[in-house]
């Protein structure tokens, strides 16, 4: 462990050399302004999750696990969301630091143009084969009536919440956080309102819980435009001839990134059958961590898309020292934040664990799970400040490179070699930690190589 730090610390320190003081603080202050709003809108789709979980839990667990299904099939449309997501980041953070503001509007039309043609289709393929898609997953275990009439209200917003995810880009691709922020809170509070109001109220069940949610997503998304236009003179929701270059471009840069999505998510559902290969208590520890993961990846999710922004503007702006320091700061700040998750959660895996589970075997076996695999966290920003530099560099091949030979070379072959022979958790946890800080490692490699300041979008 003492050499794997000594190595972080090294690399650190040869790429924040010989850069301005000034400039560094300067663009520390920058990361911090953008990464931090976007962390509080993590938060609060975490406490809105919740609270919608809990209003839907009085309806009993038959509720819960259909909802959980749903969701779950709903989620798997944003796979396609992926190849417009990111190659519309990358695109637009070059034209706003050109200063090119006529082009970033154009662009985003575009785009906005693509994405709601792809929420449009997804809504007309799934919609009428919801229900056996749905049977199919629940196995005949889970009832799928509710399951299915929540699919089916929630799909009929798809294509809303596709252009959602365009205004979210078009903020984040300024750098305007903090109003992005203040719009997921407003609505993301009228949601939480609304939730009870139609569930209960209004005697609809867990389909009030769809509807709120359409109805709050697609006023978020036309407050958001309309802010945009009155802030920073942008409108997007204008249909415009579409053009096939861009189209193409679209796919270049994003078809990487949407193997890189079927990468974790095909990976996520392997590591679950590897664990559930032990037992339940296995498969129950590992969803323990595996909450624990996604709510530590929101908070270095939002450093990876500040240095996305800020990458892709330098870069805009035909700056490439500035774009070299905004990385170099961004590792100083991911080894902060690294430091003080992996240090949270060793020392508090205990009361993590407690939250989640309550038979005391299950239990001990989370907090000790947790203990193990906690170094991991150290080196999780890495990760995402890799990523972000590669994103705003327009490198998304070597992002999907990363994810190709850590998952598929390491994590699951270690995995499934320790869990055959041994079956022991905290060795699992271990592995798991590992390939971490293997992939971390080879971002930063790949990021040193420099091809990503020489890629023209």
């Amino acid at each position: 462990m003492k050499v794997i730090l000594l190595h972080v610390i090294y690399i650190a320190a040869t790429f924040t050399n010989g850069v301005n003081n000034n400039v560094k603080n300067s663009i520390s202050k920058r990361i911090l302004a953008i990464a931090l709003p976007s962390m509080g809108s993590s938060m609060i789709m975490i406490l809105y999750n919740t609270v919608d979980l809990m209003w839907i839990g009085r309806f009993g667990k038959e509720a819960v696990a259909s909802v959980t299904l749903a969701v779950s099939f709903y989620n798997m449309n944003y796979i396609l969301n992926e190849i417009f997501g990111v190659a519309s980041m990358v695109l637009l953070t070059r034209r706003w630091g050109e200063g090119n503001h006529e082009e970033f509007q154009r662009i985003g039309r575009q785009i906005a143009f693509y994405k709601f043609l792809s929420g449009l289709l997804l809504l007309l393929v799934t919609y009428p084969l919801s229900k056996d898609i749905l049977l199919w997953m629940g196995s005949g275990k889970v009832t799928i009536d509710a399951a299915v009439a929540y699919y089916k209200w929630r799909a009929l917003f798809l294509p809303f919440d596709f252009l959602l995810g365009t205004m979210s880009t078009v903020y984040r691709s300024i750098g305007d956080t903090k109003t992005l922020f203040l719009i997921n809170t407003i609505w993301g509070s009228a949601n939480v309102v609304l939730d009870p109001i139609f569930m209960f109220t209004f005697h609809m069940g867990v389909v009030g819980s769809a509807l709120a949610s359409g109805i709050c997503e697609t006023a978020a998304m036309f407050h958001g435009f309309i802010w945009a236009k009155k802030k920073w003179n942008i409108w997007v929701l204008k249909v415009e001839k579409p053009q096939l270059s861009l189209l193409k471009k679209i796919f270049k840069i994003g078809t990487p990134s949407l193997l890189d999505a079927l990468n974790w998510d095909v990976s996520r559902l392997i590591i679950v059958k590897i664990f559930s290969y032990i037992g339940v208590t296995a498969t129950a520890v590992f969803g323990v961590y595996s909450r624990v993961l996604d709510i530590s990846w929101m908070i270095a999710f939002a450093i990876e898309g500040a240095i996305t922004t800020l990458v892709g503007q330098s870069l805009g702006e035909k700056n490439k020292e500035k774009a070299l320091t905004v990385f170099k700061e961004g590792l100083k700040i991911s080894m902060l934040i690294g430091a003080a998750i992996a240090a949270f959660i060793f020392t508090f895996a205990h009361p993590i664990a407690v939250l989640f589970a309550k038979e005391k075997d299950f239990l001990e076996a989370s907090a000790e799970f947790l203990r193990y695999a906690s170094f991991g966290f150290l080196f999780m920003p890495f990760m995402n400040v890799s990523y972000g530099t590669l994103i705003g560099g327009g490198r998304t091949i070597d992002m999907l490179m990363i994810s190709s030979i850590g998952i598929w070379a390491y994590k699951i072959p270690l995995l499934f070699i320790t869990a055959h022979f041994t079956s022991n958790l905290n060795l699992l946890g271990v592995v798991y930690a590992s390939f971490i800080v293997f992939s971390g490692m080879l971002g930063l490699y790949i990021v040193k190589k420099e091809k990503w300041l020489h890629v023209e979008v």
